[in-house]
């Protein structure tokens, strides 16, 4: 026994990063205690049930209990009623009749015909104010569960609740990379963390994109960005070495061998949370030309610009001439020239010079 416990508690904190060494842990703790099938499943305070691992029915039934019986489950009122985060018998605390005339059997267990008649389990409570349930099921023309067998699940609790604490930590950390990711994917700016040698800490989703590109900035050996042109990519390191030494950082223009207008780069120190010695770099990239689009629809909404007024805008902030933004738009000169008045007049600005500067704070997403 002190083998196959080793092994099963190798496994339970296996499955704290392994989804397959998860799917796997019903199975083994079933014949640990001496059942034929087990269910680890995890309850909201809201009321959602969702079933982390199982082994005795696939995912369409796993599904429909999840939806239409977890509430009405006898087993687990029963377990939330009397176990107090301990193993027990369920069979002690409701009669095999009581089990057999309930809504959840008839119209799942015997209906779907599953052979569960006994059940031994818990239900213990996790971060957050979600609870655990987990349940070990034998059938009809078995015995129900003894006090040995009690004690056998009970040596598996405390390591059980904590897998499923760090796998709620885990996603929760998920789930925040997840939103820091979709809300920075919003933005107009890629955004990069590095160490101090330029290795990637961090890249934003556009960031990621435009390393992938390899257009003015890319994938170096070792996770590390690198710029296209030597005496670009020697500024970049050594503004980079600069911020992370708290010596400062610096803006910069990496050139583009698309063609492209360049990137512009902007260094600053940075420090990771409450680190005190690993100190890296925080990099804001912005790309003129994929900004002009998503400006033009902003300073239609912030000041009542038409769509040819707001490209005149926008392609002012993006430093090109009146004459060129005729010739992109394919309008007269006096055309343009009518529009930067009239965008003028609705933004309040007097000259060229004060729009181009309003336009270039004014907020924006992607």
């Amino acid at each position: 026994m002190t083998d196959e416990l080793g092994s099963l508690l190798e496994a339970i904190y296996d499955a704290a990063l392994d989804d397959e060494v998860l799917a796997t842990l019903p199975g083994r703790i079933a014949r640990f205690v001496g059942g034929n099938s087990c269910v680890i499943q995890r309850h909201d305070a809201d009321g959602g049930c969702e079933l982390l691992s199982f082994n005795h029915f696939g995912a369409e039934l796993a599904a429909e209990y999840t939806r239409h019986f977890a509430d009405s489950d006898p087993w687990v009122h029963a377990l939330s009623r009397y176990s107090s985060g301990a193993a027990i018998s369920v069979d002690r605390y409701l009669s095999r009749s009581e089990y057999m005339s309930s809504f959840g059997y008839n119209e799942f267990a015997r209906k779907n015909r599953l052979d569960l008649i006994h059940c031994i389990g818990t239900v213990s409570p996790l971060p957050g104010q979600a609870v655990v349930g987990l349940a070990i099921h034998r059938g009809l023309h078995q015995a129900a569960f003894d006090v040995a067998e009690e004690q056998k699940l009970q040596a598996l609790l405390p390591h059980i609740r904590r897998l499923l604490t760090l796998r709620a930590r885990i996603a929760m950390a998920d789930r925040k990379a997840d939103t820091t990711d979709a809300m920075f994917a919003q933005l107009p700016v890629a955004i990069l963390l590095l160490q101090a040698d330029a290795r990637v800490l961090y890249a934003s989703p556009q960031a990621a994109a435009l390393l992938a590109r390899g257009d003015g900035l890319a994938w170096g050996p070792g996770g590390r960005i690198r710029a296209e042109r030597q005496s670009d990519h020697e500024a970049l390191r050594a503004a980079v070495a600069r911020a992370a030494s708290r010596r400062g950082g610096g803006a910069l223009q990496v050139q583009r061998s698309s063609g492209a207008r360049a990137l512009q780069l902007v260094i600053a120190p940075f420090t990771p949370g409450d680190a005190k010695t690993s100190r890296g770099a925080l990099i804001l990239v912005v790309d003129p030309a994929a900004q002009a689009a998503d400006l033009a629809d902003t300073l239609i909404a912030l000041f009542g610009l038409s769509k040819g007024e707001a490209r005149v805008a926008a392609a002012l902030a993006e430093g090109m001439t009146l004459p060129m933004i005729a010739a992109r738009n394919g309008v007269r000169l006096s055309t343009v020239q009518t529009q930067l008045k009239r965008a003028l007049e609705k933004t309040g600005t007097r000259r060229q010079g004060e729009l181009i500067a309003l336009v270039s704070r004014a907020p924006r997403l992607r």
